[in-house]
């Protein structure tokens, strides 16, 4: 696999990042299957499970959806590939 994943993140001063109130979306090409979630102090914010090779999730919570306040979170992706082998990533990423 070339790649593990591939994510719309923008380049920040400490490394990977989003603007507030937009979706991450990931992407693994040659998975069956993903799930994950964002963390932040390794607490689920959002989690989000799809079958197939994209999964996104909104950087906005609650009912009158609010956006995720800024700061360092977590996003944890597990999954499996067509031969049943499973993967996990974590990656750092900011809220700016």
């Amino acid at each position: 696999m070339s790649e593990k994943y591939k994510v719309n993140w923008i380049k920040t001063d400490k490394g990977n990042g989003i603007f507030q109130g937009n979706l991450i979306e990931v992407e693994c090409k040659e998975a069956s299957h993903i799930a994950g979630g964002i963390y932040k102090n390794n607490f689920p914010v959002t989690i989000n499970q799809v079958m197939g090779d994209k999964i996104t999730f909104k950087t906005k919570r609650g009912f009158f959806r609010r956006n995720l306040p800024k700061g360092t979170y977590l996003l944890r992706i597990r999954g499996n590939y067509a031969d049943h082998r499973g993967f996990g990533y974590d990656d750092k990423f900011e809220i700016v």
